[in-house]
């Protein structure tokens, strides 16, 4: 799952301060980045328990399983034993 946390940090920031979403590059306080990246790391611990409780393994992680496999990945989680 960090590698696609990274991954999603940085198109998150991407999209926040570049030309290619809203431009805030230099408009914001550092108070206020502390509380953009508070933000995105907030969503991100949902969507990381989310996925992470439904799958095995993040899912850029589950793509180079996959190529470095060279079968496609098992997505689902296996059920847990209880004796």
């Amino acid at each position: 799952m960090a590698l696609s946390n990274y991954l999603g940090q940085s198109v998150a920031t991407l999209i926040i301060f570049t030309g290619v979403g809203f431009g805030l590059v230099g408009q914001v306080s550092p108070l206020q980045m502390v509380g953009f990246a508070l933000a995105i790391f907030i969503v991100q611990l949902g969507i990381s328990r989310w996925w992470l409780q439904r799958f095995g393994y993040g899912p850029v992680e589950g793509v180079l399983r996959g190529i470095t496999n060279a079968t496609r990945p098992t997505w689902r989680k296996k059920p847990e034993l209880t004796a």
